[in-house]
């Protein structure tokens, strides 16, 4: 049996820019207020040259012309902030970047819509350049990485992580995307190191207890394993995939009762998981409750019409009712979806 290892990777949010001008909202990130802080620069040195004795008009009208563009750039982000779809999002960052090329902003968010749109070439494409304006940017470092890691490159997803966190190192998500980068690798004593910096930074962390959990399963640390998946269901009530391994957890440790009620959640916050059906099922084949066994197999192939372990498995479970036929075609499905163990354990008894 497999762990839902489906690690979730915290993706740092667009950049927001604050009023300057236009439909502007608020800030929420260091990298937009130096923008600003650069409209205000702009400013200032019009007033300083509007106040000299000697007026410099050639001066103060070039800077009233590159004060304007910035002005029309955020306008066009702005609009790219709002708009509703990704096509949308890109055709306005990219208005943002032609008038004001120098916009990191634009960049970066741009490389948000295209890591969204799993265009990952694309997205670490405008990355580097958000990164090239702007080295500061922590937030460009930590998608950089996190879209590495989406193209297991892992090794260069954690030497962004390293910048990111160099650059701030109060970012919980930036630790745990890196203690998944380790968990990738193997890694799992590192992985867990970084998840305990994650929680430490941000102690309701549900996603940061149930990778440290599946960390500490891979080490065959079961009971800390548990303590970790309740932590995050005690966070998150409804974390299924919690549930769903906790559960397999207590069927590794033969506390198969637990293992199905666990499962049970698991299916009522997600009733088309059909892993979660598949392995209630295993445990109450464990149980040797063959019709129930039988019945979640059902609900797996209804919801997975090509899941070949559970057509298996399922023809053990007729197999040990002795419903033979059931089995032999359950056998010969799941042979030809590229699972052959109950087809080769009836060969063996002679029954093919």
């Amino acid at each position: 049996m497999l762990k839902n290892k489906n690690l979730i990777f915290a993706t740092m949010l667009a950049i927001l820019f604050s009023g300057c001008a236009g439909n502007s909202v608020a800030t929420t990130s260091q990298s937009s207020t130096n923008s600003m802080v650069q409209f205000s620069e702009l400013e200032q040195r019009i007033n300083e040259l509007e106040k000299e004795k000697v007026v410099n008009n050639f001066e103060i009208e070039r800077l009233k012309r590159e004060l304007e563009k910035e002005v029309e750039a955020e306008q066009w982000f702005n609009k790219g902030y709002n708009a509703t779809t990704p096509e949308k999002e890109i055709e306005f960052y990219s208005g943002a970047i032609s008038i004001n090329p120098n916009l990191a902003e634009a960049f970066y968010n741009r490389g948000l819509t295209y890591q969204n749109l799993q265009k990952y070439d694309l997205a670490i494409s405008d990355y580097n350049k958000a990164i090239s304006i702007n080295p500061n940017l922590a937030e460009a470092y930590i998608n950089r990485g996190n879209t590495y890691n989406k193209l297991q490159q892992y090794d260069l997803a954690i030497s962004d992580y390293n910048k990111a966190i160099s650059i701030n190192p109060n970012y919980a998500e930036t630790f745990y995307n890196r203690g998944n980068a380790y968990y990738n690798l193997q890694k799992y004593d590192l992985a867990i190191s970084d998840y305990n910096k994650a929680i430490s930074i941000n102690p309701n962390y549900a996603d940061a207890f149930y990778n440290r959990g599946n960390a500490y399963d891979d080490l065959q640390k079961y009971d800390l394993a548990i303590s970790d998946y309740n932590k995050a269901i005690s966070i998150n009530p409804n974390y299924a995939n919690a549930f769903y391994n906790r559960g397999l957890t207590y069927q590794n440790l033969q506390k198969y009762d637990l293992a199905i009620s666990d499962y049970g959640r698991a299916i009522s916050i997600n009733p088309n998981d059909a892993k979660a059906f598949y392995n209630r099922g295993n445990a109450y084949d464990d149980l040797q409750k063959y019709d129930l066994a039988i019945s979640d197999y059902n609900k797996a192939i209804s919801i997975n019409p090509n899941y070949a372990k559970a057509f298996n498995n399922r023809g053990v479970a007729y197999y040990s009712l002795g419903n033979y036929t059931k089995a032999k075609a359950d056998a010969l499905k799941a042979s030809e979806l590229g699972e052959s163990k109950v087809m080769n354990f009836m060969k063996q008894k002679g029954m093919w």
